[in-house]
């Protein structure tokens, strides 16, 4: 143990980290409050930002998947409707109700390129037999027990889609070479000229244009953004997948909250799979077209959905805890000084302790409280040395 010359035992030697030791050091106090002030404030500033964007998300996402659900819906619904009213102004202005085979199939044919993406078109009788079609295909074949013979013998029918194998092979490789698989089914009510009913026009239209609309609605760049966009038919059969989610296979048909609300948005939780934000739209018609009831839903995982969350708060994280170590660099160097000071102080007061009367208290120039301070404890040891001893 080493001893001053006065005999008071001197401190013992420290380690060099003492100085990041909190409970020696000043500096490493005034630090740790700080900088742990600022990183405190960081992660307040983090989790309010966090839950504040989130809520407002919450606000936003669902609308605008259900916006958009609308919009392909409505989409669908009138291409249908147009498609629907076509086949039925063909229907009242064609010449199918007398007329032979040969006749009937060069109105047929005349009629067929008037009606977007149908690939045939043919008249069935009353009994429920093709009587002419284009193409020849089907004719003299009984289709009476088809939906669209059944429903569109007293008004327009539209259903399906289907797949119509037999007119799949029958056609010829389409232009881009994708071949048409599914077909959807219209029909109208054929009356001669005393207003009985003569037959039933039907044509059945290629499907692949519903993508075409889904891409107009849902463009190529928001898919990349993970929105998908699910077309299922009233049983729960997928007839539409953009697959832009990244699944396997289409999830099944969502269990809907209201069976009264045609449109809306939820958060869908399907077994196995990550949340979704889903919005969806069910199909009602339009104009006199009843619809085929399906039913159009917009996903996106909440992942993707809330990503700007995670995203502000990386920010904000990382400009607090530039801050933090900005704070804390500066807090180091301040009360850095003030330390040196202070050790200045307290070696000069050890050596007029020992009774070296030519040590003097350092004084700092300034107005601030350490200078102040130094000052005055000069003042009085001067005042003490001055002093004569008592005898």
């Amino acid at each position: 143990m080493h001893v001053s010359p006065s005999g008071r035992p001197l401190p013992a030697a420290r380690d060099w980290w003492w100085v990041f030791d909190p409970r020696q050091s000043l500096r490493a106090q005034a630090v740790l409050l700080a900088g742990g002030g600022t990183f405190a404030f960081t992660v307040l500033l983090v989790v309010l930002a966090g839950t504040y964007q989130r809520r407002t998300l919450e606000q936003q996402v669902g609308p605008a998947l259900e916006t958009l659900a609308v919009q392909v819906g409505d989409k669908l619904d009138r291409a249908v409707a147009d498609r629907s009213t076509l086949v039925t102004l063909a229907a009242n202005l064609g010449p199918f109700a007398a007329g032979s085979p040969a006749e009937l199939r060069r109105a047929l044919e005349a009629a067929r390129p008037g009606i977007p993406d149908c690939d045939w078109l043919g008249f069935v009788g009353p009994h429920g037999q093709v009587v002419a079609a284009t193409g020849g295909l089907f004719e003299r074949t009984d289709l009476s027990l088809r939906p669209w013979f059944r429903g569109g013998r007293e008004r327009p029918y539209a259903g399906g889609p289907r797949e119509v194998p037999a007119l799949t092979r029958a056609l010829p490789p389409a232009a881009g070479g994708e071949t048409a698989t599914h077909f959807l089914d219209f029909s109208a009510p054929v009356a001669d000229v005393h207003g009985r009913a003569a037959g039933v026009l039907v044509a059945h239209v290629r499907w692949n244009w519903a993508r075409d609309i889904v891409l107009s609605v849902v463009p190529e760049t928001l898919a990349r953004s993970g929105l998908a966009v699910t077309l299922y038919h009233p049983g729960g059969e997928v007839l539409l997948d953009t697959g832009a989610s990244g699944w396997t296979q289409p999830l099944e048909l969502p269990p809907l909250p209201e069976a009264r609300k045609f449109r809306g948005a939820m958060r869908e939780t399907p077994a196995g799979s990550a949340p979704y934000v889903t919005g969806y739209f069910r199909h009602r018609g339009i104009r006199d077209a009843n619809g085929v009831g399906w039913l159009t839903t917009v996903r996106q995982t909440e992942a993707r959905a809330y990503a700007p969350v995670a995203a502000l708060q990386r920010t904000l994280a990382g400009w607090g805890l530039a801050l933090c170590a900005l704070v804390s660099a500066g807090t180091w160097a301040v009360a850095g000084r003030h330390a040196r000071r202070l050790r200045a102080i307290g070696t000069a007061a050890e050596r007029i302790h020992t009774g070296d009367r030519t040590a003097l208290l350092p004084r700092p120039s300034g107005q601030g409280e350490v200078a102040t301070m130094c000052a005055a404890l000069g003042d009085l040891v001067e005042d003490l040395r001055n002093r004569p001893e008592s005898k």
